[in-house]
């Protein structure tokens, strides 16, 4: 028994000694491949075997072809299978073709799309490991494709991981690994109906779905198993009354759904952070957004939506975008484009195609640009700050009946631009615009095509405070004929010969606002000797800045404050008994306004034996091994000197 264990351990021993090559056979090299029509498929063009038939497929397999062209396929019906290829800068294009499969195969394209499937039906593509290079491209992209199956593919560093548009139908994207796709997006479904999305891990990496069309929207799929990050996608449609609170989530798609509340959620470098269509009565509320490719919040085609004090960092494309939406309020959010960094990059708030729409109290801070509305009407624009904006600090395009007060528009438009201004009007009528602040912007305002625009309200209120007005204040009055100052200048200020304040402010009048109050614990639970770290840095005021906000903690939420005001906002705290308390902030502005913000935690009590420097377990442990061990050599010792017995 003994001779045959030793020789199958040398028998394992030499196998795992024999090296397996990575690829039994080595690939040959080939020229690109151009396919025009059926028969196109022959030896010449690297078919190695078949007839074209669903039983017996033309098989283009075990090449490898290098430079800026790859395969391309183009008016076929027959079967076929390209399996095993290697392509290095090229692309393998498909273009009115149908009945392929295309398998494990590699490809780097050069800045291209690694698979384009162009007006092309009963395609599959498996197995395959895809890059479409740093300057744009797809892993895999459908345009007006039908019946499409897309799994078990590693894509990444692309531009689009897999991009579905433009009328494409019946599209099965399954089981991949998409990473380092956060430009435009890891799955990208637009425009196209019965697209099932199931089972991917995404890493850096997003799913974006958009179409004009409702029908689309209601044949879309999105299983609970796709992950971002290792963290699940949540998929919601024709629901109502939902409520998520505090869940880890990688991205949230709401669609057709009533009374639907998504609060205190953090979504970190995503494509899209929350995307919601055709739904009304929606509440998006307490949310941290940081790194989107694309848009942070998407609301399209909504009605009665509120986006309150939520947390917008460094988007690429816009940090709320409402698109063909009514009684939309947004209200309290921070939208800054990493406010260390001197570039700009994204739009804050954008409104497109919408009515009754209200913004209110918002602050932007070195976007692209700050608010842009485009063809809309009756929109309210009220109390925000928009500071150091690359472009326009608010834009309307195309729009009517807009209200434009009590904003803070500074440093505005880069020197140089051919438009920027701190407020661009083009195409636009019926717009108001008094009691703003402009300061320091490289251009104040821009007026394009533009008319029936106010810029001032009557005698008192006033118009608005521009800080390059050379006028002086000896006078007041509606006709600033009357000896004594009002806080009104005695000249107009003149726009440009058709726009003209006719009372501009001498200071700013802008009311004072309460604070945002915003802070984060970790851990939300904990035991007894939990220290529970808080940060109100996220905290901030229109006015002041948030370095200068007062702030204090109530540990309890019992209304008894436990620290005074400080400018500190890091602060941490254990407690001494198990419940469940209400962690409470208090920020205050230099004027005494405040503001609170409420964070539930955890506490329950420590086990017996998790004490640090209670060892009671770690004792009791070794007390057994130790007696476990001399009853052992006890026994043995017994054995030994016990007489032998006798026959």
């Amino acid at each position: 028994m003994v001779k045959v264990l030793c020789a199958g351990f040398i028998l394992l021993l030499a196998i795992f000694a024999i090296r397996i090559p990575d690829n039994a056979t080595a690939l040959a090299f080939h020229d690109p491949i151009h396919i025009v029509g059926d028969a196109g498929f022959n030896a010449a063009n690297g078919v190695t075997e078949g007839s074209g038939t669903f039983a017996d497929p033309y098989l283009i397999e075990g090449w490898e072809i290098s430079g800026n062209n790859g395969i391309w396929i183009e008016n076929t019906e027959s079967h076929f299978i390209i399996r095993d290829v290697t392509l290095s800068g090229g692309s393998i294009e498909l273009a009115s073709c149908s009945n392929g499969h295309i398998s494990e195969s590699d490809i780097i394209a050069n800045g291209d799309d690694a698979i384009a499937l162009w007006s092309c039906s009963n395609i599959e593509v498996s197995g395959c490991h895809l890059v479409a290079g740093e300057y744009g491209g797809a892993g895999v992209r459908v345009h007006i494709g039908q019946n499409i199956a897309i799994n078990s593919c590693d894509i990444e560093d692309c531009y689009w991981g897999i991009f579905v548009y433009d009328l494409s139908s019946y599209v099965n994207v399954t089981e991949n690994r998409i990473s380092n796709c956060t430009y435009y997006g890891g799955i990208c479904a637009y425009d196209s109906d019965h697209v099932t999305i199931s089972r991917n891990t995404l890493s850096s990496a997003g799913i974006g779905v958009a179409s004009w069309r409702y029908d689309d929207y209601q044949t879309l799929s999105i299983d609970a198993n796709n992950s971002i990050d290792g963290k699940p996608v949540y998929f919601f449609k024709n629901r109502s009354d939902v409520t998520i609170d505090r869940i880890p989530i990688g991205e949230l798609i709401v669609v057709n759904c009533d009374d639907f509340r998504a609060s205190n959620l953090s979504l970190t470098s995503v494509f899209k952070g929350i995307s919601i269509a055709h739904s009304q009565r929606i509440s998006i509320q307490n949310c941290t957004f940081a790194s989107a490719g694309n848009n942070a919040i998407d609301l399209y085609t909504c009605t009665d939506a509120s986006l309150f004090r939520n947390d917008l960092d460094s988007f690429q494309v816009c940090g709320i975008n409402i698109d063909s939406s009514s009684e939309v309020v947004a209200m309290y959010n921070t939208l800054a484009y990493d406010s260390e960094e001197s570039s700009h990059l994204g739009r804050g708030i954008q409104v497109i195609h919408s009515t009754a729409v209200m913004l209110k109290a918002n602050k932007l801070i070195k976007n692209w640009d700050g608010i842009q509305v485009w063809d809309c009407d009756d929109i309210d624009i009220w109390h925000n700050a928009m500071l150091e904006i690359g472009f326009d600090g608010i834009s309307l395009s195309g729009s009517t009946n807009v209200r434009i007060t009590d904003n803070l528009i500074s440093s505005c438009a880069e020197a140089g631009t051919s438009y920027g201004a701190g407020l661009g009007l083009y195409s636009s009528s019926q717009v108001v615009v008094f009691g703003n602040s402009f300061v320091n912007n490289y251009r104040q305002v821009y007026v394009e095509s533009s008319d029936l625009v106010s810029w001032n309200d009557s005698y008192p209120i006033g118009g608005n405070y521009w800080s390059d007005y050379s006028g002086t204040d000896l006078s007041s009055g509606s006709s600033q004929n009357i000896s004594g100052s009002d806080d009104i200048g005695d000249s107009p200020y003149v726009i440009d010969a058709s726009n003209t304040d006719n009372f501009p402010l001498m200071a700013s009048r802008i009311p004072n606002l309460a604070p945002v109050a915003l802070f984060v614990v970790h851990p939300t639970s904990g035991n007894t000797t939990t220290s529970f770290e808080v940060n109100s840095s996220a905290s901030w005021d229109i006015e002041d800045s948030s370095m200068s906000l007062l702030v204090r903690w109530d540990w309890e939420g019992d209304g008894e404050w436990d620290t005074g005001w400080a400018t500190n906002r890091t602060a941490e705290h254990t407690y001494l008994s198990e419940g469940n308390y209400t962690l409470r902030l208090q920020v205050k502005d230099s004027e005494g306004l405040t503001g609170d913000f409420l964070v539930p935690v955890s506490v329950v009590q420590i086990p017996r034996g998790s004490v640090p420097g209670d060892h009671t377990i770690e004792i009791v442990a070794i007390a057994m091994v130790v007696t476990f061990v001399a009853l052992v050599a006890l026994l043995v010792l017994w054995k030994r000197r016990r007489p032998p017995s006798s026959v």
